[in-house]
This record gives structure tokens, sequence and C-alpha cells, in this order.
């Protein structure tokens, strides 16, 4: 470890009476020491400069830190706003725009994509069950977290059908979603699945709609709960008019999810489904940038963007040209159901733009769009007003001198040590809520109008309200009322230089590749997706029987989760598996996958039971049982004879032992002297299949 070394370790006093008493030395005829002295003023005058020198060489700020931290490879993690799902009820149905308001004690949430609200939401669901069909009514959709939904069934058989009913026909033609909150709370959890993971599906889960023509598929389905495996969203889109039809004796437009094909582990169950649901972001936005693709239309050409809080108040269309962006007036605005249609009129040049940036803003900003006029000095800073700013949101341009109202697109940068004089970046300082440019020559020092075209703030930790806090809309928005069921989470203020710290030495000793055989079974148990219940890693010799070790390869045990007895490895499992670990292995390590052997277990008790106790043999048999749980999910255990008989000897109503032996089942069953059997390396105990022959006399 680096000593600790101080450069700041003498004080002012210190330097001048040093000074002082070194005058002797160098300069005897030097008797003076008084204040009024030339000498000792100009003493005192380097010492002052010496003090100060030294300071700042071991002054260690903000700046010194984040460069230490980039030495290490890390940045500071940014701000991150809380997100929610808020539950709407309208009497009718409606389009809800993106970036609407919702609002909890003045904290501003937005939704992040515009949503269709049914009237009353779901009227019911239906799904398969022994009887033909169970109806899960308006009444008992509304009972979240305390519902239990079995979408195929108890068994979750290929072909299952779950239906869900609505009043009215959805729309065609326009983004439909239905928010699905699946049941996650198995004595093990299933793991979460990110939208980066290469996740091998374990249904194939088809979405259908009651059409004129039938059953028809619904246009580009995107399933986020991959299979009703994790709660999320599934949106879709419906080509043709919904058809009113029958099913279970119950009326209505029905959307079904049907399973074609299922290797589920575990049957899901829903606690939640509703398409009145939005998901929301703990943003508030005031400028918002966007790219729009334009159509031809006859001389003229079209493009279209969705209406939304802020294009509806303020908006501006950019031309690009040569890398550069200009301001184009001659347009009119048409609404079309909810998209904007943007007509660009005749173009000078003749040639129409494949490509236009649309800019829109709130009244409220208008004052604060453009940061300031750039003089192309080195050094600028221009402050932003409003503070928590949400860095991931601010886009800037900046006028190009010489030309005539040009903008051009400058980059965010974390600092200026890879910029170049030519280089057109800027800093964010959030802490300070500051713009910074850099010195011409590390980052190009902007000389004119410096517009901002996107901006949105964030509250950051404090976004992470409680559940039923949100509890309204914003102005202008009636007949919906609005609630969270949850808390709102994940969001998180700026981190410290001191937590970054700390995050890096904790990477510094976690390796991410797969090396020893707990680093396998950790890696396993956190396959995305699957509910892994046990996992050990064992030598080829050991799961083959040989006696010669093959190396550079691991053997994995895995038990995965299920509630049907023995389970095994299925295809989809072990794909997953496989390519979750083939990512993190070492460079020529062979993996091999296998399932648990399940061994078969004959249990002989012969005991004298006590006269005042009934059901002795069910006593017998339920001891048992609890001790024999732990061999049925740890691999390769030792069944002890002695701890039996000393288990079953104590037992109230068992006055005395007289006889106990087992028999196992198993190619590679051992059995010791003392009568204990050793389970080979990947074997577990049949729970489900103990045979026991008790007499009790």
């Amino acid at each position: 470890m680096l000593t600790d070394i101080n450069l700041d370790n003498e004080k002012f006093e210190d330097l001048v009476e040093e000074a002082r008493n070194l005058i002797a030395s160098y300069y005897p005829e030097w008797t003076d020491f008084n204040y009024h002295d030339p000498g000792i003023t100009l003493s005192e005058l380097f010492a002052f400069f010496k003090e100060i020198a030294q300071y700042r060489m071991n002054f260690i700020g903000e700046r010194h830190l984040d460069k230490y931290l980039k030495l290490l490879g890390m940045t500071r993690q940014p701000v991150q706003p809380a997100r929610v799902q808020v539950s709407l009820s309208c009497s009718k149905a409606q389009m809800l725009p993106p970036l609407t308001r919702f609002f909890a004690s003045g904290i501003c949430f937005e939704n992040t994509a515009a949503r269709f609200l049914t009237a009353n939401d779901i009227s019911a669901c239906i799904c398969p069950s022994e009887n033909g069909g169970t109806v899960f009514d308006r009444r008992l959709l509304k009972m979240t977290k305390t519902l239990h939904i079995p979408v195929f069934g108890k068994n979750a058989e290929s072909g299952s059908c779950f239906y869900m009913m609505f009043d009215e026909p959805l729309p065609q033609n326009c983004p439909l979603a239905i928010y699905i909150g699946v049941r996650n709370d198995r004595s093990v959890r299933r793991n979460p699945i990110a939208d980066t993971d290469h996740f091998i599906p374990l249904s194939d889960v088809v979405w259908e709609y009651a059409a004129i023509n039938g059953w028809t598929a619904c246009e580009s389905p995107v399933d986020a709960t991959r299979g009703f495996l994790q709660s999320g969203w599934v949106s879709f889109v419906l080509e043709h008019p919904m058809e009113k039809t029958q099913v279970a004796q119950a009326g209505g437009y029905f959307l079904r999810a049907r399973l074609a094909a299922s290797e589920y582990d575990v049957a899901p169950v829903l606690y939640n489904i509703s398409m009145n649901m939005v998901e929301a972001i703990q943003t508030c936005h005031y400028a918002l940038s966007q790219d729009a693709h334009c159509r031809p239309r006859g001389s003229q050409c079209v493009c279209s963007i969705e209406i939304n809080r802020l294009n509806e108040q303020n908006m501006a269309v950019l031309l690009p040209a040569n890398g550069n962006f200009y301001i184009y007036d001659n347009f009119t605005v048409e609404r079309r159901d909810r998209f904007w249609d943007i007509i660009l009129g005749a173009d000078p040049d003749g040639e129409a733009p494949e490509q236009v940036r649309i800019l829109s803003w709130n009244d409220a900003f208008d004052s604060n769009q453009i940061a300031g006029v750039g003089n192309g000095l080195p050094g600028q800073e221009f402050l932003l007003e409003d503070g928590g700013i949400y860095g991931d949101a601010f886009e800037l341009m900046v006028e190009e001198p010489g030309t005539s109202g040009a903008l051009r697109v400058w980059e965010r940068v974390e600092d200026f040590d890879c910029s170049g004089p030519e280089s057109r970046h800027y800093r964010l300082d959030l802490d300070r809520g500051r713009l910074i440019f850099g010195d011409c020559i590390h980052g190009m020092a902007p000389e004119g109008n410096v517009l901002i075209t996107a901006f949105a703030t964030c509250e950051g930790a404090r976004g992470n309200v409680k559940k039923n806090k949100i509890d309204r809309l914003e102005d202008g928005v009636s007949d919906i009322l609005v609630t969270n069921q949850n808390n709102a989470d994940f969001g998180r203020d700026m981190e410290a230089a001191d937590e970054c710290f700390l995050r890096a030495k904790k990477a510094l000793y976690s390796n991410g590749a797969l090396v020893t055989g707990e680093d396998y079974e950790t890696a396993v148990r956190q396959t995305p997706g699957l509910m892994i219940e046990n996992c050990k890693a064992i030598y080829p010799a050991e799961a083959a029987g040989q006696t010669r070790l093959a190396g550079c390869a691991v053997t994995l045990v895995v038990k995965p989760f299920s509630l049907q007895k023995n389970p095994c490895l299925g295809p989809a499992y072990m794909k997953n598996i496989y390519t979750w670990l083939e990512e993190r292995r070492m460079i020529g390590t062979d993996i091999r996958l296998i399932s648990p052997e399940y061994v078969h277990l004959d249990v002989f008790v012969e005991c004298k039971g006590r006269n005042n106790y009934m059901y002795d043999r069910e006593a017998i048999v339920r001891t048992l049982n609890t001790y024999f749980y732990k061999y049925s999910v740890d691999f390769g255990q030792t069944i002890s004879h002695s701890s039996i008989y000393e288990l079953l000897d104590r037992l109230e109503n068992v006055e005395t032992m007289e006889a106990f032996s087992m028999e196992a089942s198993g190619s590679r069953v051992m059995r010791t002297m003392g009568g204990d059997i050793v389970l080979p390396p990947g074997g577990l105990l049949d729970l489900y299949d103990i045979q026991y022959n008790i007499s009790i006399n």
C-alpha cells in the first residue's frame, strides 16, 4: 500500500521562524529581526508563498478525484430518475399522449410512451381449468397483490389459452399495451431477464384477437414478460377490426394468449393485469429534440411526429445541410389523430430533405432556451437557471461563426483531455448547474448563440415516493383518476467520489471470468430467466465414474426448481445456461451440464412403541421425511445410519429401537462398513419415492 504523504505539514509561523534562525548562518551582520526591517518583510512574503504552494500541492479536489477515477477506468454514476407503474381509471376510451405529467406532492412524473386507455379497463379474464374455464370478473381483477390467476392452468399444457375480454373493441393500427404482473414468490426466485440478455424462451406464446375472420395474430407483438416469466408490458397492434364473440358463456371483444409450445418449469401465475397502466419516470421535460423522416407529397414533403405536451405549445423545424442545421420557416402543421403532419414548402434548391429535426418546448422555457452568447474567448461558462438537470436529456447547438444562422450540434464530454482545438465539446457541471466550454486548445470556444435544444430536470432519490402518493395529473387533463399501487424506485442522486472509489475497490476484487468451481456454481444460479434450486461443479471423473481426470473441463450438475417431482434439465434450460456461461468461461474450458441422479431409498424400521401414543407410524414417517429433505437438495451427501437411528430412538412415541436399515438403488451408490449410504457426486435422494417398512410392536 502506498504511503500517505502530507505535503502541507508546515504553518506560516513555523516557516517565518525557520527563516529567522537561518539568518545568523548565512549573514551574521544582519541583526535587526523586527517587523519594520524590509528583509523580514520579504522573508514573511516568501513564507506566505511557500505555504500557499504547499497547500495547493497537497490539495485533492473533486477534479483530482475524477482524474484518479478515470485512471481506474471508472466514472461517477449520474443522476438516475425513479420509475413507477401508474394505474389510471377513466369512464371513456382515450389516448394518453407521451410526456403527460403526473404529480406526487409537487414531484413530477412523465409517461414514457403514448398509451390507449380503455373504458373501465379489462372487463374479465378467462383461464383454463378442470371445469372448462375460470372467469375473473372486473371486481376480482382489482384485487392486486392478493390475486392469483393461473394463466394457462395448473399444468400449463400446450394448446391452453388465456382470454382477456373488453366491453368495447380496441382500435386498429394503434399501439396497444397490456401490463402483466407475474408472481415471483416461490421458495426459489426466478432471475430477472434484462433486455440485453440472450434468453431462449421457455414457451411459445402467440397473441391473437377475435376478428371477423376468426382468431387473428396480432401485428408486431413485443413481449417484455418473455412468455409470462416476469412482470412487464406486452405491446401489439391490431390490423383488422375486432368482432364480438363468446367464450365460456361470456360475450365481448376478446384478446387471447395461446400457448403453442411449453417447457415451463413452473406454471405462471398473475397478480395483476391491466390495460390502463403506464410506466412513468421522474423527469420533467421543458424542451425536446427529435428527428423525423420526410416523405414526398407532390411538390411538397411531409413528416409526422407524435403529439405530446411540448409540441402543442411551441415548435421549430431545422433542415440539415453540410453538417449544420438551418431554421426553416416555410411549413404548416395539420393534426391527424395522435400525430402532427408537418408540411414543408418547396425548397429553394428543389431537393426535398430526407430527414428534419423538430424542436419543441413549453412556454416556460422561452427565456432559458438561449443559454448565452459565445464571444470566442477560452474558458467560457454559462449559468443554467434550473437545478436538478437531467444530463441524459440535455442537448446543445451552437451558432457557427461566420454563417447566417447555421447551427451545429456540440458533443458533451466528461473532460477536455482528449479534445483538440477544433473539437466542438462542452462539459455539463451538474453540481453547480453550469455549462463549461474549452480553452481553444482543449476544446473549441463558442462564438455565437448557445441554444439548448433538449432540457429536462430530475429529482434523483427524492423521486422514490411511496405508494398512493401520485394522485393527480397536470392541469387540463380531466376524467382520469390516477394512483401508484407500488413504491417508486431506482431513483438515485449523482454518485459521490467516495462511493465510486468503493465501487472501484470492489471491482478490483471481483473477477468476471469463471475459474473455480464456485465461480461456475454462482454463475449458473444467476442465469437470467431460470429458477435454479441447486448446482454443483464436480470433476469429470466423478461425473462419468472414470479413474483418470480430464483437464480443462468442468461438469455441472444442476437441479431446476419445479413443482413436479424429480425435475431434470430441459432443452431450453440447457441452452440458456450454456449461452450464459459461454461469455464468461475461460478459453479452452469445456463445460458439460447434467441432470441430477435420483436415488431410490428403502427404509426398514422395527421398534417398540409406547401404549399411550396413536398414529406412531405417521409420526415416524414425518420425522424421516423432514430429515431426508436436505439429501434431496444437496448433491453427493452421505446418509448417516447412526444419526437416523439416534433420531428415531429419541422420539417420544418410540420406547426402544429394535432394528433399522436402509437400502439404496443406483449405479454408483456406495455403502460404508457402518451402514452409511454415500450418494454419487451428482446424486440426490428421491424424496417422493421413499419406501418405508415400519413395524411397531
